[in-house]
């Protein structure tokens, strides 16, 4: 949570304000740069669409220590955001986060999965040798 909250802090440094970097067209500025045709396609017809996607990467940013707080259904949706906030930004400007989002899992009921069919029929094996 530390890595999205304290990204905030460079963002406002170097734009003098959080109102400066959100209203600035940094991300159309990487998207001509480094991004995929997708980023292309909405620089050129959805140019709109950039301001409001930096603002909600703000706010997700300045809000991810609240996930530390949420419990059930408001997890899995906060985490499922999250992911996709990554998986767009992986689409888009082709920039992975991978060890981040494998920290995700930390967050999910991985306990409560239930093993395989065939998982199961080995441990059985394995018990009886």
């Amino acid at each position: 949570m530390c890595t999205y909250f304290f990204s905030v802090i460079p963002k406002i440094l170097y734009s003098g304000s959080l109102a400066n970097w959100g209203n600035s067209a940094i991300l159309t500025w990487a998207s001509i740069r480094r991004g995929s045709p997708l980023a292309h396609l909405l620089v050129e017809h959805t140019p709109w669409v950039f301001v409001p996607a930096q603002w909600a990467g703000l706010a997700l940013e300045a809000l991810s220590p609240v996930v530390l707080f949420l419990r059930g259904k408001a997890l899995h949706v906060v985490v499922v955001l999250y992911l996709g906030f990554h998986l767009s930004t992986l689409v888009l400007l082709g920039i992975h986060f991978l060890p981040t989002v494998i920290c995700w899992a930390a967050f999910l009921p991985l306990e409560r999965l239930r093993a395989p069919r065939w998982v199961a029929g080995f441990r059985s094996r394995q018990a009886r040798a």
